[in-house]
Formats: C-alpha cells, sequence, structure tokens
C-alpha cells in the first residue's frame, strides 16, 4: 500500500458510549488497483479516520467516524464502493471474459462501452445491496448478492464474443461496440484543454480514474462513461491514435 498514508482510527469515549459510526471494508489482495483507489479516495475524506490491515491474501479497511455525520460519510462510502464494482471490477471482468491481450484502442472502448452501459439502472441494484449489508466484503457481495449482475455481464460478455469472432479490423470491432450499445444514449459536450476534461452540459469536471495501465485507455474509460454527443478539444493537441478512437465515440472538434 505504498505512497498512502493511514490515518489511524482513534477509539476514544465516544466509540465507548456508542457515539461513533464504525464500518470495515475488505476484499482480496489480487485487486490491488481497487485497494489503491479506496485508500486514494479515504485520505481526502473528512471526518473519517481508518486503519489498514492485511493477512496473506486479503485487505481489511477499517473506517470510523462521529454519528453526527453517518449519513453523509456512508453515501461517500457508498460512492467509492459502487464505482469499485461498477468501474475497476467490471472493467476486469469483461476484460477477462473477452480475453483482450493486448489490448487496442478499439477493444478499449469496446469494454468501457459494456462497462458504462446501463449503468443508471445498475447504480440502483448496487446501491439496494449496499443499504441491507452490514460491512463492505466487495468481492463477497460480487459473488454472492450481487450474482444476478454477474449473469448479466456474462449475457453480454458472450454476445460480445460471438461478434468479435467475425471481426476482423478495428473498424469490425467499434462496430460491434455500437451495435451492443447502440441504445443507450448520448447527453452531453465534453471539453478537453490538456489541464481536464469537463462535461459542460452538466458543469462538471471529469475524472480520469487508474483503471488500466495506459493514459490512453484510461482517458476512453472516462470519456465514455459520459456518453458525450460532442467532444471538443481546445487549445490543445492529442496524438492521432487518440483522436481515431474519440470520433468512434463521439463528433470531434479540434479548436485551436
Amino acid at each position: 500500500m505504498g505512497g498512502f498514508k493511514t490515518r489511524q482510527i482513534e477509539y476514544t469515549i465516544f466509540e465507548v458510549f456508542g457515539l461513533m459510526w464504525s464500518n470495515e471494508i475488505s476484499l482480496d489482495k489480487k485487486y490491488e488497483r481497487e485497494i489503491e483507489f479506496i485508500l486514494g479516495k479515504l485520505n481526502k475524506m473528512k471526518d473519517v479516520s481508518f486503519a489498514v490491515e492485511e493477512s496473506k491474501d486479503r485487505t481489511w479497511i477499517y473506517l470510523a467516524s462521529v454519528c453526527e455525520r453517518q449519513d453523509s460519510v456512508e453515501e461517500e462510502i457508498a460512492e467509492i464502493v459502487e464505482t469499485v464494482i461498477l468501474t475497476f471490477m467490471k472493467v476486469r471482468f469483461f476484460c477477462e471474459k473477452l480475453n483482450t491481450m493486448p489490448m487496442t484502442h478499439s477493444k478499449c472502448v469496446l469494454i468501457c462501452s459494456l462497462v458504462h452501459f446501463d449503468k443508471d439502472f445498475e447504480r440502483t441494484i448496487v446501491r439496494k445491496v449496499l443499504s441491507n449489508a452490514l460491512d463492505y466484503n466487495l468481492d463477497g457481495l460480487m459473488n454472492f448478492r450481487l450474482r444476478a449482475l454477474k449473469d448479466e455481464w456474462q449475457e453480454l460478455a458472450s454476445v460480445s464474443s460471438r461478434l468479435l469472432d467475425g471481426a476482423g479490423s478495428d473498424d469490425d470491432v467499434y462496430d460491434v461496440s455500437t451495435f451492443i450499445t447502440g441504445s443507450d444514449s448520448r447527453r452531453c459536450k465534453i471539453v478537453i484543454n490538456g489541464e481536464n476534461i469537463k462535461n459542460i452540459t452538466e458543469h462538471k469536471t471529469i475524472e480520469v480514474l487508474d483503471v488500466f495501465d495506459d493514459d490512453d485507455f484510461n482517458l476512453i474509460n472516462s470519456i465514455v462513461e459520459n456518453r458525450p454527443e460532442e467532444i471538443v478539444i481546445e487549445n490543445f493537441k492529442l496524438p492521432k491514435s487518440l483522436i481515431a478512437p474519440l470520433k468512434k465515440i463521439a463528433k470531434v472538434v479540434e479548436s485551436n
């Protein structure tokens, strides 16, 4: 867990009298990227202390806060866990099922399209499961409480695999992506200016998550998640290798 300073939980009189909220996040240590993401988010949260414990195969993250902040803290934790499940773990799932090594830009667009397809509906399912969970045993939730969701992912992966069997070029892979997710409506305008990426329709800065080993693929993932209708590249030059796949996602306008 290099690079992160753990804020140790301090057990005080508040906990003794039941005035402290506490919970835990746990997952298999093979989910190293997910663990790094969670710890990075926790380090930025206010009013939350945490400690990390590791065994040979598993990592536990113990959380604590004052009870008066319980609702807002639980909401922030739920957002973190939701991202881990519906982005990080889902990317892993489709990469494994579609055997996408070596990864290409076209395969990345397909993977990300599958990951973010029907996401609003999936958020509802994940939040319901989290609200009924005693703790955040993430791989346990995925393998049991969210089994029906994984079955739907498997069906999407199977359909995609059959279509990919006949794909002989990058254009064919993009066509598979469009066919699978074609009903997913496009909503926004995105501006990339070199310093940040903004969804100007929804007035928010887009976070680029470290989901893949390649910066291009991480950018593609974040753009696909927002389902843009138009991408404006403003006073900034992107490599041609990245412009081409972006043009498969939305209309691209290069503004000098």
